[in-house]
């Protein structure tokens, strides 16, 4: 079996992608950013402790 790498997702990224455009122009702003730094990538997340 393969063996896949482990990252830790800071919450607040997993929050701004999945959150509604905020009406704070800075949280919308960190909304924005993350939802183009993530683009059109599938995210695969596995929960770990």
């Amino acid at each position: 079996m393969e063996q896949r790498e482990k990252v830790y997702i800071e919450t607040s990224v997993v929050s701004y992608l999945t959150s509604r455009p905020g009406r704070d122009m800075v949280i919308a702003a960190h909304q924005e950013v993350t939802r183009q730094w993530v683009g059109d990538e599938i995210l695969v997340i596995r929960a770990c402790s």
